[in-house]
C-alpha cells in the first residue's frame, strides 16, 4: 500500500491530536467528578451540617426551657400551661421540618455523588437522622406529659418521668453526636476525594501532555530520519554526479515521493551516463561544445545554433611541409601512427585557446574561432595564441619522431605551415539533409588556406592577414611582409608574419628593422636601397626567407620593370 509523505505527516498529526483529545476527555471527566463532589459538598453536605447544627440548637433550647420549667414553682394557671405546650409544639414542628429538609439534602447528594461507598455513607446518615428524629419524638411526648403533671403538681409521677427524660435526653445527645460525626466524616471524605480528583486530573493532564510531547518527538524523529536519510543520500549522490561521477546509485526503498525521486534520480544518472558515452564517442568527430549546444535537451539553442548565419571569425589552416616525401619513407602502419599522434598534439593548442577543431584534410588541419564559443573581440588573439602553441608543439613532436617512426638515422625534419585569416564567414550546420557538418565557409576560409600555402613561397612558418593583425592585440612579435594578391583574387591584401610572443632579441630586431626599411624602398621602386636593406636583414638573420625572396624579386623587376602605376603589390599564382 502506498502512503505519501503528506499522508504520513498527517497521520502523525492525527495520532497526536487523538492522544490529546483522549487525554482531554479523560481529564475533563476527572475534573467533572471533582466538580460534582465540590458541588455536592457546597450545595448539600455543608447545608446538611448547618441544618444538623440547627437541630441541635432546637433540641438544646427545648431542654433548657424544660429544665427551667421543672425548676419553677407551679402557678396553677392553665393558660401558662397551654402557652408552654404550644412553644414545644412549634419547636417540634420546626425540628420535624428541618429533619425533612435534611432528608431531602441527603437524597439529592446521594443522586449526584458517583461513589457507591459515599452513597452508602449517606444512607447511613439518613438512618442516624431517623434515629435522632425518633428519639426527639420520645422526648417531645415525655415533655408534654411532664408539663401536664407539673401543672397538676403530681410530683411522684413527674419525678419518674423526669428520670426517663434524662435517659432519653442522653440517648438523643448520643444519636446527635453520631449523626454529626457521620456527616462530618462524609464531608471530610468528599472534600478530600474532590481535592484528590482535582490533583489527579492536573497530574494526569501533565503526564499525558508530556507523553504526547515525547510521542510527538519520537514520531517526528522517526519521520525526520526516514525523510533525511534518502535526502542526504540523494544530496551526496547529486554532488558526486555534479563532479562527474556517474557511477552513483541510491537505494530505492519505501513507497512515497522520495522513493519516486530516488528512482527518477537513478534513471537520470543512467541517462547522463549514456549521454556522456555519446558525447565521448561523438567528441572524436565533433567538438564537444558543438555537441552540447546542438544536442540541447530543451531545444532552446539547437535551431539557433544550427541555422547558418554570417559573422566575423578567424580561420586557421595548417599542413606539414614535405608530407609526401615523409609518407613515402614510412610503412602504412607507421604513417598512421605518426599522423594520429600528430593530430592529437596539434589539437591541444587549438582546444586550449577555445578554438573549434573543424576537420583533418590529409595532413592539413582546419579550425576556427567565432561566437558563441568565444567572445568576438578575442577571436584573433586566441587564434594567434594557438599558432604560437602549434609552433612549440611541432618542436616537441620532432623530438618524439624517432620513437614514432622507428627511424634512428636520417630522421626526417618535420615543419608545418600555418595561415590565419579574419573576416566574415557563413557559420552553421552546413550539409545535406542526412549529413551535416558544423563549419565555416566563405572567402575568409579560402584566404586562410592561401596564406598557409604562401608560407612555402616566403619561407615562413605562419602568415596572417591584415584584419587578424588589427584584432590580435599586443604581446605578439610580427612584421609586415607584402601586399599580395592570392590565387583566385583580384584585390591585394597586406600580409604579416606571426613570429612569436614577446619582444625580439637584438639580432631579430635589427633584421626586422632592415626588412621594414627595405620594404618601403621596394614599394617606392628604389631597387638599390631596397637591395641594401634586404641584404642587411640577411646579415642579421641569415635564414630569413622573405628577405631572400625580395632580393630575387628585385632582380626580376630590374629585368622587367613594372608600369608607372605600380604600388608594390605582388600576385601569387601558386596556391
Amino acid at each position: 500500500m502506498r502512503f505519501s509523505i503528506g499522508f504520513k505527516i498527517f497521520g502523525i498529526a492525527v495520532i497526536l491530536a487523538g492522544v490529546m483529545i483522549v487525554a482531554a476527555i479523560i481529564s475533563e471527566l476527572r475534573v467533572r467528578q471533582a466538580q460534582v463532589r465540590i458541588e455536592v459538598l457546597a450545595e448539600h453536605l455543608l447545608t446538611l451540617m448547618e441544618k444538623s447544627s440547627d437541630l441541635r440548637t432546637i433540641a438544646l433550647r427545648e431542654t433548657l426551657q424544660f429544665r427551667d420549667l421543672i425548676a419553677s414553682e407551679t402557678s396553677g394557671d392553665s393558660s401558662e400551661e397551654q402557652r408552654i405546650l404550644q412553644l414545644y409544639e412549634d419547636s417540634f414542628r420546626k425540628f420535624t421540618s428541618l429533619s425533612e429538609e435534611m432528608r431531602t439534602e441527603i437524597d439529592a447528594a446521594t443522586i449526584k455523588i458517583p461513589s457507591i461507598e459515599r452513597k452508602l455513607a449517606l444512607s447511613n446518615i439518613k438512618v442516624h437522622l431517623g434515629s435522632l428524629v425518633a428519639t426527639h419524638e420520645h422526648l417531645h411526648e415525655l415533655i408534654k406529659r411532664i408539663v401536664t403533671l407539673h401543672a397538676e403538681r403530681n410530683e411522684i409521677a413527674k419525678t419518674e418521668l423526669v428520670r426517663l427524660f434524662n435517659i432519653e435526653d442522653e440517648a438523643f445527645i448520643a444519636a446527635d453526636t453520631d449523626l454529626t460525626m457521620q456527616i462530618r466524616s462524609v464531608v471530610d471524605t468528599v472534600a478530600q476525594t474532590a481535592e484528590k480528583d482535582q490533583a489527579q486530573a492536573i497530574a494526569f493532564e501533565h503526564v499525558v501532555t508530556a507523553s504526547a510531547a515525547l510521542l510527538g518527538l519520537l514520531l517526528a524523529g522517526i519521520m525526520t530520519r526516514a525523510l533525511l536519510l534518502p535526502i542526504r543520500n540523494l544530496r551526496r549522490a547529486s554532488m558526486a554526479v555534479q563532479a562527474g561521477d556517474f557511477r552513483q546509485q541510491v537505494d530505492v526503498r519505501g513507497n512515497d515521493e522520495l522513493t519516486d525521486l530516488s528512482s527518477t534520480f537513478n534513471t537520470m544518472v543512467e541517462q547522463l551516463k549514456q549521454k556522456e558515452k555519446t558525447e565521448a564517442v561523438f567528441g572524436r568527430y565533433v567538438d564537444p561544445r558543438v555537441i552540447e549546444k546542438l544536442v540541447d535537451e530543451t531545444g532552446e539553442n539547437a535551431d539557433e545554433l544550427a541555422a547558418a548565419g554570417r559573422q566575423e571569425a578567424t580561420v586557421f589552416f595548417s599542413d606539414i611541409a614535405g608530407y609526401t616525401g615523409i609518407s613515402e619513407r614510412l610503412t602504412p602502419a607507421s604513417l598512421v601512427q605518426l599522423m594520429n599522434e600528430y593530430f592529437n598534439m596539434a589539437g591541444v593548442p587549438i582546444s586550449k585557446s577555445n578554438g573549434l577543431l573543424d576537420k583533418f584534410i590529409g595532413d592539413a588541419v582546419m579550425a576556427f574561432w567565432c561566437p558563441p564559443f568565444v567572445d568576438s573581440e578575442d577571436i584573433a588573439k586566441l587564434a594567434c595564441q594557438a599558432v604560437i602553441g602549434e609552433a612549440a608543439m611541432i618542436r616537441e613532436f620532432q623530438k618524439r619522431l624517432p620513437d614514432l617512426t622507428g627511424i634512428r638515422i636520417g630522421v626526417p625534419e618535420i615543419s608545418i605551415r600555418m595561415g590565419l585569416a579574419t573576416g566574415n564567414v557563413i557559420v552553421g550546420s552546413i550539409g545535406s539533409t542526412n549529413k551535416r557538418n558544423y563549419t565555416v565557409i566563405g572567402d575568409t576560409v579560402n584566404l586562410s588556406s592561401r596564406l598557409e600555402g604562401a608560407n612555402k613561397y616566403y619561407g615562413t612558418q605562419s602568415l596572417i592577414c591584415e584584419r587578424t593583425h588589427e584584432l590580435m592585440g599586443t604581446g605578439f612579435l610580427t612584421r609586415e611582409l607584402d601586399s599580395l594578391i592570392v590565387k583566385g583574387k583580384t584585390n591585394a591584401i597586406r600580409i604579416f608574419e606571426l613570429v612569436s610572443e614577446g619582444s625580439p632579441d637584438p639580432d631579430t630586431a635589427d633584421a626586422f628593422g632592415a626588412f621594414a626599411s627595405g620594404l618601403q624602398h621596394y614599394r617606392q621602386g628604389d631597387w638599390d636601397k631596397a637591395t641594401n636593406m634586404f641584404g642587411d636583414c640577411l646579415k642579421a638573420r641569415p635564414e630569413d626567407g622573405p628577405a631572400a625572396v625580395f632580393l630575387k624579386r628585385i632582380e626580376q623587376l630590374k629585368e622587367n620593370p613594372p608600369g608607372p602605376n605600380w604600388d608594390g603589390t605582388w600576385q601569387l599564382d601558386a596556391k
